[in-house]
Formats: structure tokens, C-alpha cells, sequence
């Protein structure tokens, strides 16, 4: 089974993050560093959102990650087989060396790392299929 992003609840939470610290969508696309538009679109989960600016909305909110990416899954995330036989030389995953890249910032609970891996997951998706 594989993991699908809902961008739109992202989008949500994002919406709520901002509306809970009493600010324009305008002050955080200038934050950011966008246009009005382009904030707009991740409010609405028209735009995918990249693991980059989830950090950087997370620092303006001073919020934790899983805020932002909290019920943003649809499936859970299963390794396929041909998956499993893509390991590096010591034997595991990129998905399992991600996690434990991830595990080893202490700011980050075990469910925020999930998540995080999660998205990470959901990019390399849509890179494989993107190619010809």
C-alpha cells in the first residue's frame, strides 16, 4: 500500500497555525518570501509543500512539524518488495536510513519523524514517476 499526502488537510493546518498567531495570509507569504498567491494555493492544498518550507512555517508558527503535517496521510506506508531489495551496502533501506537521520534530531517526537518520513516518501513517489 502506498502513502498518500492530503495536501489540503497540510493546507488546513497551516491555515489554523496562522489564524491561531492572528496573521494575514499577506505577513506569512512575506515571510516566506512568496507571493499572496502562492500561500494561498498551500492554505488551499492546491500546491504540494515542500519538507523546506514546512520547517520554515514551523519556525514563524513556533509550532512542531506534526502541527503542520498532523492527519495529512491517507494509507499507511508499506515497503514493496522490490522496495526492500533497493538497500544500500550496509543493508538498509533509504527510507530506514532517513528515519534514522531523522531520529537523531532530538526535537523531533517519534510521530513527527513518521511523518517526516512520510512526506519524504510521497517526494521520492512522485520523482520516480515523473521519470520516463
Amino acid at each position: 500500500m502506498k502513502t498518500e499526502i492530503n495536501y489540503q488537510k497540510i493546507g488546513r493546518n497551516i491555515k489554523q497555525a496562522r489564524k491561531d498567531k492572528k496573521e494575514t495570509q499577506r505577513a506569512v507569504a512575506e515571510y516566506l518570501n512568496i507571493q499572496d498567491t502562492s500561500y494561498s494555493n498551500l492554505e488551499c492544498g492546491h500546491e504540494k509543500i515542500s519538507l523546506r518550507r514546512v520547517i520554515e512555517l514551523c519556525e514563524h508558527f513556533e509550532v512542531l512539524p506534526g502541527t503542520i503535517l498532523n492527519d495529512c496521510t491517507e494509507k499507511l506506508f508499506l515497503l514493496t518488495q522490490d522496495e526492500q531489495k533497493d538497500t544500500h551496502p550496509a543493508g538498509i533501506t533509504e527510507k530506514q536510513e532517513i528515519r534514522e537521520l531523522l531520529q537523531k534530531c532530538s526535537l523531533l517526537s517519534e510521530e513527527q519523524v513518521h511523518f517526516l518520513v512520510l512526506l519524504a516518501n510521497q517526494m521520492a513517489l512522485e520523482k520516480k514517476k515523473s521519470k520516463p
